[in-house]
C-alpha cells in the first residue's frame, strides 16, 4: 500500500512486517477471544479509552504516567493525527 507525502508519512512504501518480523503473522485463537501483535490500524482504537479514563485519577496504578499525558500529545508521539 502506498501512501503520499501528502498524508503526512515520507515517500516510501509501506510493505507488510511479516518478512521482517515473523511474529506479526503469530495468531492465537479460541472461540471467544484473538490474540495477535498489535498494528499501526489498532492503536487509535487502544488510545481512545485512555482519553476517557482507565483508572481513578486520585491513584496512579503505573510507575510512568503516561495516563496523565493530554491527549493531543500522547497521539502526537504515537504518530496519529491530533
Amino acid at each position: 500500500m502506498e501512501k503520499s507525502h501528502d498524508e503526512g508519512l515520507s515517500r516510501a512504501t509501506i510493505v507488510s512486517m511479516v518478512p521482517y518480523w515473523p511474529l506479526f503473522d503469530l495468531r492465537l485463537e479460541t472461540s471467544r477471544l484473538v490474540l495477535r501483535p498489535n498494528r499501526d490500524d489498532d492503536f487509535p482504537g487502544l488510545l481512545e479509552p485512555i482519553d476517557v479514563g482507565i483508572h481513578d485519577p486520585e491513584a496512579m496504578p503505573f510507575s510512568q504516567p503516561w495516563t496523565d499525558v493530554e491527549p493531543t500529545l500522547r497521539n502526537r508521539k504515537c504518530n496519529l493525527s491530533a
